[in-house]
């Protein structure tokens, strides 16, 4: 939502009044707003994209709904629903999920959320060859920019990871260069290599101070 509109939504959250595009009119409502988001609203904050005052106003009651991939126990009970929805509502046969075919959805990440899982139950029923789901039948699609996101998430993790009042940037190096040469056994031709520096730069590296 751009700030230009969060301005208008926080107006209607405060005073409960609004006009309409084109009209002086000043409309008074009492709703109540349940708002969601796969964001982390408190970082948008802190990047200027996020109003906080808005923040604030919304965040009353906040209830944290963990991602699919974060309780894959609750992934058969929502096969089975999407499973008999779909079959129903295009008057199919009935089709049972196997055991093993379970065993494949819970072993995949969900990039998509819950959504994903019922378009891929939904891939399977249109593709089905008989009246049982098997691990073969599941059509996993692959994740777009998953390497980046998990690169992002390991970058996090390693800044957090950082001693506090240290430069996280020298910190980072000298540990990058420390694991490059115990995966070398201590080969300082072979760990440079590695990482695509000079020797002399590694040794640098290497003996900055903590």
């Amino acid at each position: 939502m751009p700030l230009s509109i969060q301005v208008k939504l926080l107006r209607v959250l405060q005073d409960g009044s609004f006009s309409r595009v084109g009209a002086n009119d000043t409309i008074t409502t009492d709703v109540r707003i349940v708002a969601a988001t796969h964001k982390n609203l408190a970082a948008e904050v802190a990047a200027g994209r996020f109003r906080e005052d808005l923040f604030y106003r919304l965040n009353v009651v906040e209830l944290r709904i963990p991602a699919l991939r974060e309780r894959p126990e609750d992934i058969p009970l929502l096969a089975e629903y999407f499973l008999q929805r779909i079959t129903k509502k295009n008057g199919m046969a009935r089709i049972k999920i196997s055991t093993e075919a379970v065993a494949t959805l819970q072993s995949h990440d969900w990039p998509g959320n819950v959504r994903e899982l019922e378009n891929t139950i939904a891939r399977a029923c249109a593709l089905a060859s008989s009246n049982i789901l098997l691990p073969a039948d599941i059509p996993l699609s692959s994740a777009p920019l998953r390497a980046g996101v998990r690169l992002n998430d390991t970058l996090d993790q390693l800044t957090n990871a950082a001693p506090s009042g240290v430069n996280v940037i020298d910190w980072l190096a000298r540990e990058i260069a420390g694991r490059a040469l115990e995966k070398a056994d201590g080969d300082m031709k072979e760990a440079s290599s590695s990482l695509g520096l000079p020797p002399n730069v590694l040794k640098e590296l290497l003996a900055t101070p903590e």
